[in-house]
């Protein structure tokens, strides 16, 4: 499915998890375990591109998952 040493490394970076019904989850990695992906401060993502914020921490399970995507840190210009 994904390279798992990959996705460790990933940890505490923001990522996308696609589903394989095209549901997205954008949030912080928790972890990655044999079940699924753990995130926090998730927005869900609809087909429709609907975003929902949801609380807490998210279990999206493995055999759903289609790929992870990481998100690039947007480094902000300091206003002086």
């Amino acid at each position: 499915m994904f390279d798992k040493r990959w996705l460790k490394r990933k940890v505490r970076s923001r990522v996308s998890v696609i589903t394989h019904e095209s549901t997205t989850f954008s949030g912080l990695l928790l972890g990655e375990y044999t079940d699924g992906v753990v995130l926090t401060g998730v927005t869900y993502y609809a087909e429709d591109g609907t975003p929902t914020p949801l609380s807490g921490e998210i279990l999206v399970p493995r055999g759903t998952v289609a790929f992870v995507q990481h998100e690039p840190m947007q480094i902000r210009p300091s206003s002086s």
